[in-house]
């Protein structure tokens, strides 16, 4: 995984890690944008980049940092962390993104759990930069949910979770690695978490139904990944909801930062989408 730094003076984030993994033989023009969840780091999604470059597709997504000067806030108090994320994928689509003939920046995205929703509000606001949007275990698939019964969900999904995720360290070998490293890439959300608060309040409450719709009337195509054995979000949740494909692929809540086949049939989702475009 190679990256580079992009300085964009006078805009925010000023400064932004662009993560990369190029394959030995490009096949597909389109690159792909990662979008990790809810306290996950670009680094995270190693995996599933190592995969997509295996079969010709070019993968990048930023890494950025919180409480640099300028950052946007939300009520003067948090960190407007769904804000920075949104912008920092927007800087990255802008540098690495295929220019059309119009000179506007394309990308495919793919996303998992609460960057569904950051996904959907940006592309909303720049639909002219996206073409397909692959939603794995995504948040927000429902009508808003009240607060305390969100967050009770959230603390029993995460509690399940945490079983689910010492399974698959029982496993060891390059499973158990990469359950660890995945919980060390959290470690920042972990230790800071109440300045985080609102992109957890978002992620407990937030509804994107309605958007999606929109962005599919803008000829976005959206995808769900379901996961069967899933913490957080019972798969049989995202039936019935319009998108333009569901797939429901074996394995827990993030299984793409850990299990390689888990990450062989998202990528075999998006080779399935552009052979029928």
């Amino acid at each position: 995984m190679s990256h580079e730094i992009l300085y964009q003076p006078g805009s925010f984030p000023p400064r932004l890690d662009i993560f990369k993994v190029t394959p030995e033989v490009q096949t597909h023009q389109i690159p792909v944008l990662m979008a990790p969840g809810l306290g996950s780091d670009i680094e995270s999604n190693k995996l599933l980049m190592d995969t997509l470059a295996l079969r010709g597709f070019r993968s990048f997504g930023p890494s950025y940092e919180y409480g640099l000067p300028g950052e946007p806030r939300k009520f003067r108090i948090f960190h407007d962390v769904g804000r920075v994320k949104q912008e920092a994928l927007l800087a990255a689509i802008r540098a690495e993104g295929f220019p059309g003939a119009d000179g506007i920046r394309k990308v495919d995205v793919i996303t998992h759990s609460k960057a569904s929703i950051n996904i959907t509000l940006l592309a909303a606001r720049h639909p002219e930069h996206f073409r397909t949007i692959v939603m794995i275990a995504p948040t927000g698939i429902r009508p808003h949910v009240r607060l305390l019964k969100g967050i009770r969900q959230l603390n029993e999904g995460n509690h399940r979770d945490q079983k689910d995720k010492g399974r698959l360290m029982a496993e060891g070998g390059e499973v158990a690695k990469r359950v660890l490293a995945s919980d060390a890439y959290a470690a920042s959300f972990k230790k800071n978490w109440r300045a985080f608060f609102p992109d957890v309040y978002s992620s407990a409450t937030g509804s994107i139904l309605d958007i999606i719709q929109q962005l599919r009337q803008k000829g976005i195509k959206i995808v769900i990944v379901a996961q069967t054995d899933d913490a957080y979000y019972d798969p049989k949740s995202y039936r019935g909801v319009e998108v333009d494909k569901l797939v429901e692929s074996e394995g827990i809540h993030s299984a793409i930062k850990f299990k390689q086949d888990a990450c062989e049939r998202v990528v075999k989702v998006l080779e399935e989408l552009e052979a029928a475009a």
